[in-house]
């Protein structure tokens, strides 16, 4: 079952942005696993069985903004208020 990317009515492009984000990952990982496989004296298709489908998921997160002064961020380190 996929999930609706309920974010589509409100950020018109947001799921072909994610789709394209997602391709490309999974297209660097694709070009990774080779080397990967000559650096471990592997046939360079060794992991081709194991990632013929994808595993990844994204899943990305929301969190409101927060407001804080520079001292609050790290009181040990006194930012410009010397």
């Amino acid at each position: 079952m996929k999930q609706q990317c309920v974010l589509q009515g409100l950020l018109p492009g947001y799921k072909a942005a994610m789709q394209a984000y997602m391709d490309a990952i999974r297209g660097l990982a694709n070009r990774l696993l080779p080397l990967i496989a000559i650096a471990l004296q592997l046939p360079t298709d060794f992991f081709d069985m194991y990632f013929d489908k994808p595993m990844a998921s994204l899943r990305p997160l929301h969190y409101s903004a927060q407001v804080s002064l520079p001292d609050e961020v790290c009181p040990a380190l006194p930012l410009g208020n010397a």
